[in-house]
C-alpha cells in the first residue's frame, strides 16, 4: 500500500535521525573496510512509531538523483562500485506524531529502474 510506504519512509527517516548508524573499522585487512548497522531493530510498525519523533502521511512531490555511494572494489575495471541514490521530497498531508515542516526529504538507495527487490524507486504523485 502506497500510504504505508510513505509512513514507513518517514519512520525510517526519523529513526535514522534518532539512532544513527554505528560504524566499525575492520582490522583483519590492510585496506580499511567498514560495516554499518542500525542501532534499533523494530519488529513491528508500532515499535517503529514509538521510536520515531515524527510520523506523517504524505505525497511524493519531487524525486531527484542523489550522489552515488562509491565503494572501492578490487577487480572492477574502474576500481570502484557505485550505488545510485535518490532524494525524495515529500509534502506532508497529515502529521500523525510530532511536529514537522510542510515538506521533508528522505534518502533512498536505488532508482526507479535499479533497486533492491521490494523497495522500488519513488514516483512523483505517489501517496
Amino acid at each position: 500500500m502506497k500510504v504505508t510506504r510513505i509512513i514507513i519512509g518517514a519512520l525510517s527517516a526519523s529513526l535514522l535521525g534518532l539512532s544513527m548508524l554505528a560504524f566499525a573499522p575492520s582490522t583483519t585487512t590492510s585496506v580499511p573496510q567498514w560495516h554499518a548497522t542500525w542501532l534499533y531493530h523494530p519488529r513491528t510498525l508500532g515499535e517503529a512509531k514509538a521510536k520515531a519523533s515524527e510520523v506523517i502521511v504524505g505525497r511524493v512531490a519531487e524525486v531527484k538523483a542523489g550522489p552515488d555511494i562509491v565503494v572501492p572494489v578490487a577487480g572492477e575495471a574502474s576500481g570502484e562500485d557505485r550505488i545510485a541514490t535518490q532524494r525524495i521530497t515529500v509534502e506532508v498531508v497529515k502529521s500523525l506524531k510530532g511536529k514537522t515542516s510542510s515538506t521533508l526529504t528522505i534518502f533512498h538507495t536505488g532508482t526507479e529502474t535499479q533497486f533492491i527487490e521490494g523497495d522500488p524507486g519513488y514516483q512523483v504523485g505517489e501517496s
